[in-house]
């Protein structure tokens, strides 16, 4: 089965080729099997978007089984963190920030 010294990063194995959470789920997958997957993905510190983006890539290779196991732990995993500013809201809501600032910085 998967042993935690084989994820660390000082290893100089398969795993410490992956870049992102897609590649090392996958390399688990087919060395180790689901049950290794499931696993792993019960280790805190993943986020919830990463891995529903992971499943839907699984999905598109037509691993279902992987990105079954994927979605569950999604379902369950914490959120990222929210990020506000150019680029992750519409304009109109940037408007209304840079509104509700002047209007904050206006005492009478």
């Amino acid at each position: 089965m998967l042993n935690q010294e084989d994820l660390q990063p000082d290893n100089v194995g398969p795993y410490a080729l992956c870049q992102t959470i897609d590649e090392l789920l996958i390399l688990v997958c087919v060395l180790h099997g689901l049950d290794a997957v499931d696993q792993l993905l019960a280790e805190p510190g993943v986020t919830r978007e990463s891995l529903r983006e992971a499943a839907n890539k699984f999905a598109a290779i037509g691993h279902k089984q992987l990105a079954a196991v994927v979605r569950k732990y999604a379902r369950r995993a914490k959120p990222g963190p929210i990020k506000f500013g150019i680029g992750y809201q519409t304009n109109s809501a940037l408007i209304c920030v840079a509104r509700w600032r002047a209007e904050a910085g206006q005492v009478h």
